[in-house]
């Protein structure tokens, strides 16, 4: 069964789910979180990329080539679904480990959607004043994680407060279980979406990187070297 998993281990998504039709034994071993983890791991291996293509309900799709085959523009894998046929208003949050975390307007919900098995997760999120979200995973408990930010929050529900709030439209990059955004160092609840980004300059910006393990944050200084385009 070894020499099984390991050959199993190395297919790619497609490939692997015919297997657990086979039997029940194939299906509960690649059901299994430790081959989960295997086959995630292998997968890391092969660099791809995902690029979510919207041309109209009936044409949305999504795109996963190898690097190289980027090379010679070879999008033969393109894979459409019902999810993004039915949400008109959705924006994409983030994406970790095959997985796209997408942001429905309309109907107050995320959606964690995996385009390999064509499966859907329906998370809700509370609805306040200003939504920003993130989408990492917790290498710590090998768990996917939302995180939402906002303001003015009524007092008592089950928020954390927080220094500073991600620049409009700023999801966050996610790296080894990181979430990194860059947030402004003071800012007024009223007078947020107002803001003209023409007399903001770098030192008013900062880093903040949340480790999505112990839900800590630190601040990092943001290069007079780096340039900003919103």
């Amino acid at each position: 069964m070894d020499v099984i998993t390991e050959i199993l281990s190395a297919l790619s998504v497609k490939s692997l789910l015919p297997f657990s039709c086979v039997n029940k034994s194939f299906d509960a071993l690649i059901s299994d979180p430790y081959f989960v983890q295997k086959h995630l791991k292998k997968s890391k291996r092969i660099p791809r990329v995902a690029a979510v293509v919207w041309i109209d309900n009936e044409s949305s799709g999504v795109v996963s080539p190898k690097i190289s085959d980027l090379l010679d523009s070879s999008y033969r894998n393109i894979v459409r679904d019902r999810l993004l046929a039915e949400h008109l208003d959705w924006s994409l949050v983030g994406s970790c480990n095959g997985l796209l975390c997408l942001n429905d307007s309309d109907d107050n919900y995320l959606y964690i959607w995996n385009p390999a098995t064509t499966s859907e997760y329906r998370l809700s999120h509370p609805w306040l004043s200003y939504n920003q979200f993130s989408f990492g995973y917790d290498t710590s408990t090998e768990t996917y994680k939302a995180v939402s930010f906002g303001v003015n929050y009524k007092q008592g529900e089950s928020f954390q407060p927080f220094p500073v709030i991600p620049a409009y439209k700023s999801n966050g990059v996610h790296l080894n279980g990181i979430i990194n955004w860059l947030a402004l160092r003071d800012y007024s609840n009223s007078g947020y979406f107002d803001l003209d980004h023409r007399f903001i300059t770098d030192e008013d910006y900062v880093i903040i990187s949340l480790d999505l393990s112990t839900d800590t944050y630190i601040h990092s200084a943001v290069t007079s070297q780096l340039n900003l385009w919103f």
